[in-house]
């Protein structure tokens, strides 16, 4: 797996909840996932593979402030994970999306009401209902459609803070300038 530029090798660094790891400590950096941190290489088409970054990307990628140096792993090798610029830069409507209804669905009892009475259980089972219905809603935008607009974005994120609960701002963000890029770019779906 080979990329352009280093546009591309954020793209898919974000898009895969990976970190790089210089394994070598030679500055031959692979991308790993972010969750476990071991040098097995991420899960993506066509199996399991290491993926090299090499340096003078990783360079271009630190300079544009869209990873950042993060200290070292439990094997003392040297870790960068993407910044917030990154993660807006390198997420696509779709995958920012998806990360949107995870997190909506993960934090559905974490809604914040206004006024001294608390809602009651069932006013509360009622406001999570509502809450996973505009998840499956915004998952089901991130599906297979050649564009996707602001409009469409919008209304179940309205109606989300209505009930008390924001996405994740840089996610929105993510969105946002995804579907800004991809009106630019003919043909382009990230």
């Amino acid at each position: 797996m080979t990329f352009k530029n280093s546009t591309e090798y954020l793209r898919f660094i974000v898009q895969n909840d990976l970190h790089l790891v210089d394994v070598t400590g030679l500055k031959r950096f692979i991308a790993v996932r972010a969750a476990d941190g071991h040098s097995v290489g991420p899960r993506v088409r066509g199996g399991d593979r290491l993926v090299e970054v090499p340096a003078a990307m990783l360079d271009d990628l630190l300079a544009q402030h869209y990873v950042a140096d993060s200290g070292v792993n439990k094997n003392g090798n040297a870790v960068y994970r993407p910044t917030m610029d990154g993660q807006i830069r390198g997420h696509s409507t779709r995958t920012a999306l998806r990360k949107i209804a995870e997190h909506v669905t993960a934090n559905c009892d974490g809604f914040v009401t206004s006024g001294l009475a608390l809602p009651s259980p069932s006013e509360r089972d009622e406001i999570r209902g509502k809450i996973l219905d505009l998840a499956v809603e915004i998952d089901r935008l991130a599906g297979d459609r050649e564009r996707i607009t602001h409009a469409e974005v919008e209304e179940p994120f309205a109606q989300l803070r209505g009930l008390g609960l924001s996405p994740p701002t840089h996610l929105v963000s993510a969105v946002a300038h995804a579907i800004e890029w991809e009106k630019r770019v003919p043909g382009a779906t990230l």
